[in-house]
């Protein structure tokens, strides 16, 4: 089919000005925006922006990672000093007002003989049965603070010898509730004792605890001439 010439000639000037738009154009303006975003690389986070979910615990220096667990303190305000002798055990039997038997095996029985020794209140005199006066009574005392198979735990004082001119083993002694040591003093069922002169680490609280005990008359102070 042949275009009249009219046509041809408007043909040819619409097509060549097509031409001359599309070679006018930058090639950065010609391209068509892609149909997939691009995206910008993710910034590798510093160690400050990195957070941890699960940190551990952080310690000072000093402590070596290690927690310091709070001493148990008792109802009188004691707590177990750290001596050179430390035993948990039950009581077993009373030898006198200030001395008791205890057993060192697990459970609550005794089973071998060799399960039992002796153990001395340290620092503090009580009177004997038998033989002083308020004797008896201080060895009653004793033995309702020391029920038999009852817990107890002892500790020697690094201050004190660890044992007595007898032999026998001195602590500190404390049912589950108080400081037995201190308790005989408290009742008026003994008194502070410091053989050669040397202080264990309640010292101060027995000599407290005697003169209360004086100037109330309670056991001994009340029951024994002086």
């Amino acid at each position: 089919m042949h275009l009249p010439r009219t046509a041809r000639v408007l043909a040819i000037s619409l097509l060549a000005l097509a031409l001359t738009g599309q070679a006018c154009a930058s090639p950065e303006s010609a391209q068509l925006p892609s149909a997939t975003p691009s995206l910008s690389p993710t910034p590798e986070p510093t160690s400050w922006e990195t957070p941890d979910l699960f940190p551990f615990p952080s310690y000072p220096e000093e402590s070596s990672g290690s927690l310091l667990i709070p001493a148990y303190v008792y109802e009188d305000g004691t707590t177990i000093i750290d001596g050179p002798v430390f035993i948990d055990g039950i009581a077993f039997d009373l030898n006198g007002s200030d001395v008791f038997e205890l057993c060192i095996s697990r459970g609550y029985e005794c089973v071998e003989y060799e399960d039992i020794i002796p153990v001395r209140l340290a620092q503090i005199d009580a009177p004997e049965p038998g033989i002083d006066c308020y004797g008896e009574e201080a060895e009653l005392e004793l033995a309702t603070m020391l029920l038999e198979g009852m817990p107890v735990s002892i500790t020697t004082d690094p201050n004190l010898p660890e044992e007595d001119a007898d032999g026998i083993l001195q602590a500190w002694v404390w049912n589950s509730e108080f400081l037995v040591n201190l308790a005989m003093v408290k009742r008026g069922a003994a008194v502070p004792y410091f053989p050669d002169g040397a202080r264990g680490a309640f010292d101060q609280r027995l000599l407290n605890a005697a003169r209360k005990a004086k100037a109330a008359g309670r056991g001994l102070w009340g029951a024994c001439p002086r």
